[in-house]
C-alpha cells in the first residue's frame, strides 16, 4: 500500500522558520518538477524561480483506491504529477465504465494536464486511481502564473515553449502527457 506523510500531517513543520520551510518544500517538489522536461530547462535558467514555484504553487494529494480525479469537462486548476500509485485515464468521459477494458495508464515519473500552464484547459477525459491508492503531487496554475509575475525572463520563456507547443502538439490533444515523438 502506499502511504505517505504530507506537510499538513505534521503540524511541528508550521513552526519552521519560513527560510526552512522554503529549504524544505524546494528538497521535497524540486526531483517532482524535473520529471517534466521544460520543468527541468526552467531550472536551468533559474534555480531560484523553481525554488518560489515550489514553496508557493506545490501541494500533495493521496487518492483511495476507485476514487475519480478528474472528469471529461471539469475545469482543470493544476498539473499533476504521479509520484506513486498508477492511474487510468479513459478519453471522453465523465463517469467510470462499468466494465474494465484496456485503457492508458499513467504511474510514478509521469504527469498530466501539463497544458494548463500553458492555456485554459478544460479536462478531456476521466482520470483515477484503479485498485492501490496513487500520491500526486500538484501544480497550482494560478499560483505557477502568480510566480512567473516575478521572474520576467521566465515568463517569456513559457511564452515562447506554449507558442512552439500550441503549434507542434497533435491534433486532439488529451490530459495525458505529449511524447516527443507525437510533437512532430
Amino acid at each position: 500500500q502506499v502511504h505517505r506523510i504530507h506537510e499538513s500531517n505534521v503540524p511541528q513543520l508550521q513552526q519552521l522558520p519560513t527560510f526552512l520551510k522554503d529549504e524544505l518544500a524546494y528538497e521535497v517538489y524540486k526531483p517532482v518538477l524535473c520529471f517534466h522536461p521544460f520543468l527541468r530547462c526552467v531550472l536551468k535558467i533559474d534555480k531560484l524561480c523553481i525554488a518560489s514555484i515550489c514553496h508557493t504553487a506545490m501541494s500533495q494529494k493521496s487518492v483511495m483506491p476507485m476514487q475519480d480525479v478528474f472528469r471529461a469537462g471539469d475545469e482543470c486548476v493544476a498539473m499533476y504529477f504521479i509520484v506513486a500509485g498508477e492511474m487510468a485515464y479513459v478519453p471522453g468521459i465523465t463517469n467510470r465504465p462499468r466494465c474494465s477494458y484496456q485503457t492508458p495508464t499513467v504511474g510514478p515519473g509521469n504527469w498530466a494536464c501539463e497544458c494548463i500552464l500553458l492555456m485554459t484547459w478544460k479536462h478531456r477525459g476521466l482520470m483515477g486511481t484503479m485498485q492501490t491508492p496513487c500520491e500526486l503531487t500538484l501544480l497550482n496554475a494560478g499560483m505557477f502564473l502568480g510566480v512567473l509575475a516575478s521572474w520576467p525572463a521566465i515568463r517569456d520563456f513559457c511564452r515562447c515553449y506554449a507558442v512552439l507547443f500550441a503549434s507542434e502538439a497533435p491534433s486532439g490533444l488529451t490530459d495525458l502527457p505529449i511524447s516527443v515523438e507525437e510533437a512532430k
